[in-house]
């Protein structure tokens, strides 16, 4: 039980760590001028962690990942799922940049950052599966 826990809780050090960078080049890349001006920088890189996850996850289950066993050891389950991919995706931020872009842009622009997160979400985890039927 001592094993699992630290697997969650160095896997989820490394999933925030990873949304942390995320948000740190999006914003970044707009402030440098290396892209056109990105209105909704913090959004983008939500939807990019909570896809990135999605991603991972679906692999993850599907037995993808090369080194993923179908015995694979409970440590790494928790490891992967609960533990990164809990902590690269985030619902209370895509909570948080659902009320800064209903204040800030309107609650069209918000119902279309939650329908493409939770379309392009659903497709990120489904699609391998749906691949193999």
């Amino acid at each position: 039980m001592t094993g699992e826990w630290l697997a969650v809780a160095a896997g989820g050090a490394l999933g925030a760590l990873l949304r942390a960078s995320l948000l740190r080049w999006v914003v970044g890349w707009k402030v440098s001028g290396r892209s056109p001006e990105l209105p909704f920088a913090p959004a983008f890189a939500t939807l990019l962690a909570n896809l990135t996850g999605c991603v991972l996850l679906g692999l993850w289950a599907l037995g993808a990942i090369p080194w993923h066993v179908h015995f694979a050891p409970t440590w790494a389950d928790f490891f992967v799922t609960t533990g990164f991919c809990g902590g690269l995706t985030t619902f209370s931020t895509l909570c948080a940049d659902l009320v800064w872009l209903r204040r800030d842009h309107g609650g069209p622009i918000m119902l279309v950052y939650l329908t493409i997160t939770l379309v392009l979400g659903a497709a990120a985890l489904n699609a391998l599966s749906i691949a193999r039927l």
